[in-house]
């Protein structure tokens, strides 16, 4: 198979499940080497994967990563966690701040030890959520987190060129990042998003 990817090296920080299991997977597909980071691996190679541990609340444990993988081509970051949509007066801001410390701060954190080691003509693809741009009852953290990852990476895009900065808004995939949803919540999210398409 021809492929962009052939040859190149991908790094998926939050590879492990969801959205960025199918990524690792489908640049593996198309010919790239990939390594998937997250906390809960260890390092290994499992269907063609080269696995590594990371904790994106830790600079001294992604910069282990990169040193370890060396130069590389492209890094896609999904990390994130699940969250429970309260509203602001039963929200536990402590674990708020912890969410944002993984999606927002992780991403800075790893693009900011990536930046030695990334290609000059490489890419930083980083994910966030229709709750960027609309609002729904109870989801002020992710909605906080999404405007947030939108605004960044416009700005990192001018500051960062010609590497290319992407944000992708995928719309309601059926992931974990949905787990702390009830399950009758969930299946009403999911019903109301395929009902929305053509």
């Amino acid at each position: 198979m021809t492929s962009s990817l052939t040859g190149k090296t991908v790094i998926v920080i939050g590879g492990s499940s969801g959205i960025g299991a199918a990524v690792a997977q489908a640049a593996l597909a198309r010919g790239a080497h990939v390594i998937v980071a997250g906390r809960r691996l260890a390092s290994s190679f499992d269907n063609g994967l080269r696995n590594e541990p990371v904790d994106v609340t830790d600079s001294a444990s992604l910069q282990r990563l990169f040193e370890t993988v060396g130069r590389f081509d492209h890094l896609v970051y999904t990390s994130g966690p699940s969250v429970r949509a309260k509203p602001l007066s039963e929200t536990d801001l402590d674990e708020a701040q912890d969410n944002f410390d993984v999606k927002l701060w992780g991403a800075l954190r790893a693009i900011q030890h990536a930046l030695p080691f990334l290609h000059e003509q490489g890419s930083i693809s980083l994910t966030s959520g229709q709750l960027g741009r609309k609002l729904a009852a109870g989801q002020f953290i992710k909605t906080g987190i999404n405007a947030a990852t939108e605004a960044l990476g416009k700005q990192l895009a001018k500051e960062l060129a010609p590497r290319r900065v992407n944000v992708i808004s995928p719309g309601v995939i059926d992931t974990p990042a949905y787990a702390g949803l009830g399950e009758e919540q969930r299946l009403a999210m999911l019903a109301k998003a395929g009902g929305g398409l053509p």
